[in-house]
Parts: C-alpha cells; structure tokens; sequence
C-alpha cells in the first residue's frame, strides 16, 4: 500500500507542476500545455538505446501544445518527490538529491539541452534546479536561493520563479548556443586586435538586449545595415562605460575619421607608414592579397581604396598612379 501511495502521490505531484508551467508559460491562460511523459521519460531512454532520437518523449515532462516545445525544446525536465531528499547531501556530495541532479544533467547532454530538475520534499516548499546557462536563459539570477559551483547547481523557489517578475521573453526569441558564439567571436576578435574587453557573457547579452530589444540576434551582425558594439571614439577597451550601438556603415566610417582602420592591425605591432597606404592604395590585387602582405585586416584595405580611412592622405590621389618618366 505504501508504494501504491508514493506512485500516487509522484503522480499528483508531476500533474501538479504540469499545471503550474503552463500556466507560466501562457501568461494564465492555459494549464494544458505541458503533460506527463510517456513511462516518465523511459520511451525516450529505451529509444536512445535502440539508436533512436525521441527527444519529444525524453524527461518528465512533454509539451502537448505549441507553447510547451518553449520549455521542452531547451531544458530535460525530470520532477521528483520524496519524503526525505537528503538536501544534507549537498555538503556531502552524496544522496538522493546529488544522484538525481547527475542523472538529469546526464540525460540533458544526451538530448542537447539543459537540465531543469524540479523538487519536492515533505514539509519543504518545491524546489527547482539548473545549472548557470538555465539560470541565464531563465533570467532568474535575482531569485538564487543557493549555488553549489562544483555541480553547476543553481536552486531555486520555484513557486517564486513562476509567479515574480522572471519573464518567458527569452524562451521565445532568445538562442542561447548562438549567442555564446556571437559572444567568444567578439571577445577573440578584440584579443587579436589587442583591445581590452571587459563584458561577461551575462553583461553582454544584457547590453545587446537593452539597445536592440528580445529579438536583438537579428538585428546584430556585420553587414552594412546590422548593428554592431562600437567603442566611443575608437579608443579603450569594450566595456558598458565605453561602447554604444551603431550599424556596421556607421562604424566603418568612425574608424576612418578617427584613424584608426588602417593603423589597427590583427597581426602583431605591424603599423602602416604613408608610403606603404597608398601603395595599398593602388594595388589592383585581390584585398586578401594585400592585407596578407602587409599584415592588416582585409577590411583596412576596402576602406583605404574607398577614401574612409586615412582620408587627409589619400582624398586628393588620382584614380590611377602617375608614372614619372626619367
């Protein structure tokens, strides 16, 4: 009898949460959105066994409407409740709870995504776990009731997590795989370059939202009329103080009436003399050519052969070079 009662009670508890999420995730609206997997995830483990992906069926938790692949697609849910979860065991490394975290953090890399393991002990409100990237995705850094950095375990109320100010806006537009992308080509681009960058990915992402909005991913990028993080003046480190959001049109031309394209280079301390920019200037060869041989960013030479950059040396040159007989 008494097992018969766990499975009801585990039952309960999972409806329970099912319920709670899609309410979440619908602003109210709908407690239907998400339902108890098929044997509580094991369709999915049986089938990545076999070599079958059935990532819609892994975890406890499956969307059964559009809005609850917001959720499924991006985290492994697995939901449990115990009289006793050894929440003691997070000083001890060992335990129910630890074997359980492993165990969705293990499922989790498995199908792609992020761990999200949802709690309840007697006598203990319901607690949700993740690790820092669903912190981050969830934007619920205010709310950290405790962190355990060995694990990558954030907890976290999860009454207060859907019911506070912690919004879905991420879910719907954000891709955090593209982001940390986008962030790690940025940061490399300053290290060659030799500027200073002094954003974390958090920070980063944070600015990008502020400036452009949710869907900032599509608005950022390096063609003409996308925007980019542009340091004021061309001078100083990337950094919240010293950066403002400007297109990539806008930022080309900042670079030439500041100097700085054609002087700041990727290779070295290699600097361009007058000499050598209008050579550059002349040169009918392919950019990449150039910019190999003399130690600069192709870029560089795009905006020298244009006149954005070294204007007060190249505006008054002829098309082509004038040949002094002798």
């Amino acid at each position: 009898m008494r097992r018969g009662g766990g499975k009801l009670k585990g039952a309960a508890f999972e409806r329970e949460v099912c319920r709670r999420l899609s309410l979440w995730l619908t602003g109210g609206k709908r407690e239907d959105t998400l339902w108890r997997s098929a044997m509580s995830g094991g369709r999915a483990t049986i089938g990545h066994a076999k070599g079958m992906k059935l990532t819609a069926q892994e975890g406890d938790v499956s969307a059964v409407s559009p809005e609850g692949h917001l959720l499924t697609d991006r985290f492994n849910i697995e939901l449990k409740a115990y009289r006793n979860l050894d929440f003691e065991g997070l000083l001890t490394m060992k335990g129910k709870f630890i074997d359980f975290w492993s165990r969705t953090c293990h499922e989790a890399k498995i199908h792609k995504k992020l761990p999200l393991f949802i709690a309840k002990q007697n006598r203990y409100p319901i607690m949700a776990c993740t690790n820092n990237l669903g912190i981050h995705l969830l934007k619920c850094e205010k709310i950290i009731l405790m962190e355990v950095p060995p694990l990558d375990l954030n907890i976290i109320n999860f009454s207060t997590l859907i019911s506070s100010n912690v919004t879905t806006e991420r879910l719907v537009h954000y891709d955090v795989g593209n982001a940390l992308k986008a962030f790690r080509a940025h940061k490399s681009r300053a290290a060659r370059n030799g500027i200073e960058f002094e954003f974390s990915f958090d920070v980063w992402v944070e600015w990008w939202e502020v400036m452009l909005g949710p869907k900032w991913q599509t608005k950022r990028g390096r063609t003409r009329n996308k925007f980019v993080m542009g340091r004021k003046k061309d001078q100083g480190p990337y950094a919240p103080g010293n950066v403002e959001c400007i297109t990539q049109q806008q930022n080309a031309r900042d670079r030439g009436t500041h100097s700085t394209a054609a002087k700041g280079t990727t290779i070295g301390t290699n600097k361009l003399t007058e000499a050598q920019v209008i050579d550059i200037y002349y040169d009918e060869r392919s950019s990449t050519t150039i910019a190999t041989e003399y130690g600069i960013d192709r870029t560089n030479v795009w905006l020298i052969k244009r006149k954005k950059s070294w204007q007060w040396l190249v505006e008054n040159l002829p098309r082509k070079r004038r040949i002094r007989l002798t």
